[in-house]
């Protein structure tokens, strides 16, 4: 599929969302699907301002990933609906954000294990710092992000998941890099 038209289907449903849930009164909601829009038009502007080549689909992951959170979770209440939708997020989350970071640095060690630990450590200090943002908005905003400790301790599991994932990811692609040039 064309990356432009991705794009264009994704931004469009978050827009629709933000809308939507407007409309319908959730305005701290609409207020969210209002950064994610933001969010993702700068890292767009930012990478081709820059004509930045971004690996592993990352730009196109964290589209999904806003879709996936703003409407299809939010809008479309799959957050309700579906018992498992947050945790799915929480890894997929934490997956796509930090192959998209990963783009953005260069790492020169030949050692496997020493990019797997730095990886995933990044991955698991995203997926840390999204927990304490949850709290953070539900001190200050009110909201109800986060359903006690065992539903926090899950998050951060999952996060974990997703940040092993994307490492396994970074270098199963990094061996397919190297194999090429040599």
């Amino acid at each position: 599929m064309n990356r432009n038209l991705i794009i264009y289907i994704c931004l469009s449903l978050i827009l629709y969302s933000l809308v939507g849930l407007f409309i319908s009164g959730e305005y701290l909601e609409s207020l969210g699907a209002l950064v994610i829009v933001i969010l993702n038009i700068l890292i767009l502007y930012i990478t081709k301002s820059k004509g930045m080549y971004i690996k592993f689909y990352g730009v196109e992951l964290v589209l999904v990933l806003s879709v996936f959170h703003s409407f299809l979770g939010k809008f479309m209440n799959l957050y309700k609906t579906i018992e498992w939708w947050d945790k799915f997020l929480h890894a997929y989350g934490t997956f796509s954000v930090t192959l998209l970071l990963l783009s953005f640095l260069h790492f020169k060690s030949s050692n496997l294990l020493s990019l797997f630990i730095i990886v995933y450590s990044l991955g698991s200090s995203l997926g840390v710092m999204f927990e304490v943002f949850e709290y953070i908005l539900d001190i200050v905003m009110k909201t109800k992000s986060q359903h006690g400790l065992d539903d926090t301790m899950l998050d951060l599991i999952l996060n974990n998941l997703g940040s092993f994932l994307a490492a396994l990811m970074y270098l199963y692609k990094d061996f397919i890099y190297r194999r090429r040039i040599c």
